[in-house]
């Protein structure tokens, strides 16, 4: 009973703390494609903690069926997915090439299907032994060239997230890229130690798949802390149901992710999802906006009462303040606009102004408008 609680406290428990982790994340967001992987990712991990849990409960003989076929392979994936997270997270997919993209981030998992086909394991060892509680490995040069292999792609994965670090503009994006990049050199020294060299009879067998929980619990701090990979309708509920004022939420190129229902009210639309936020801008005032929008992300600084103007879907024009900011919403940075309708304001100036050079009855100019006029043209005959 002692023996079969402590393979609890070692394997059954990190394996549910990781599918209970994994279904978080999920549900967060299940269409988007970074939940998706990361889901998958630590689902994976669960799968290692699981069958490890097996591994020691079952006649050793199986244990070079389970580690070729169940253990390895999920292995394998957890490379291939995080990897593919990363470079999802950095947007750096958005440079590869169509033909490439994502098939190039699973050719590590390429011994899985040679596994299946020839019945061979590629990756890992062979042979094992008890030695009091546990079933050790012995390391072979398949084993180690595995490990080898993990680790230099995990160096990939560091500079990469280092590189985005370099370019990030919004605090809150900084913050999580520096959290990332320092659990992963944690993880990297973890795997190094407890990959490659052997701790027989100290440490349970294959001890580097703890690295997984740091992994783990710096996840669930970011999404507690920075609200990474938050689910989006908590995101924008209350920009949604309850703000009155128009909010528009911009990428980078100017698309809109999302509308409140006052900003589909302002422009008279019923949709703005994915439309071109320029596109609404009138023609005298869009040349401007692209410039001040692209300004904006170049330089990572707000916008304050920036006057504009717009074109609704029935050819309105309407005079606009745009105040905004960065948000870093699911990995992605958009600009969180609030407009203000100014146009009332803008006819009643006009209105003012008309009326301090014209006669309210007759409309024509009055005294004012004769001696300014009589003024500039004396001016320009001198």
């Amino acid at each position: 009973m002692r023996e079969l609680l402590i393979y609890m406290a070692l394997y059954l428990l990190p394996a549910a703390m990781m599918f209970y982790m994994a279904a978080d994340v999920l549900l967060r967001n299940h269409r988007r494609t970074e939940h998706l992987l990361l889901s998958a990712y630590i689902a994976c991990y669960g799968v290692l903690f699981t069958t490890e849990f097996i591994r020691q409960q079952v006649d050793i003989s199986y244990s070079p069926f389970l580690i070729t076929y169940v253990f390895g392979n999920a292995g394998l994936l957890i490379l291939c997915l995080s990897i593919h997270f990363i470079i999802k997270i950095t947007g750096v997919n958005e440079k590869i090439p169509g033909f490439l993209y994502p098939w190039v981030f699973y050719i590590p998992a390429l011994p899985i299907p040679l596994t299946i086909l020839f019945q061979s394991n590629f990756t890992n060892s062979t042979t094992f032994e008890r030695e009091g509680l546990f079933i050790y490995p012995e390391f072979n040069a398949a084993y180690l060239a595995t490990m080898a292999t993990g680790l230099t792609l995990s160096f990939f994965i560091i500079w990469m997230l280092h590189q985005l670090g370099k370019k990030a503009v919004a605090p809150q994006q900084q913050k999580i890229i520096s959290l990332l990049i320092v659990v992963a050199i944690l993880v990297q020294v973890w795997n190094f130690i407890f990959g490659i060299f052997e701790f027989r009879g100290t440490m349970p067998p294959y001890p580097y798949i703890y690295g997984g929980i740091i992994w783990i619990g710096a996840l669930a701090y970011g999404m507690k802390k920075f609200d990474f990979l938050a689910s989006y309708h908590k995101r924008f509920s209350t920009l949604h149901e309850i703000n009155p004022s128009p909010i528009l939420l911009i990428d980078r190129q100017g698309v809109i992710e999302s509308a409140n229902p006052a900003a589909l009210a302002l422009l008279d639309v019923k949709s703005l999802k994915g439309k071109q936020f320029t596109d609404y801008i009138s023609e005298d005032r869009k040349e401007g906006a692209l410039e001040r929008f692209q300004y904006m992300f170049d330089r990572g600084e707000r916008i304050s009462q920036y006057e504009s103007r717009v074109t609704t879907e029935h050819e309105e024009k309407k005079y606009i303040l745009i105040d905004g900011d960065f948000v870093f919403v699911e990995h992605n940075l958009y600009i969180l606009c609030i407009l203000r309708d100014v146009q009332v304001y803008k006819e009643a100036e006009e209105t003012i102004r008309f009326l301090a050079y014209h006669d309210p009855l007759t409309k024509l100019p009055n005294r004012r408008a004769f001696y300014e006029e009589a003024a500039n043209r004396l001016k320009g005959s001198l």
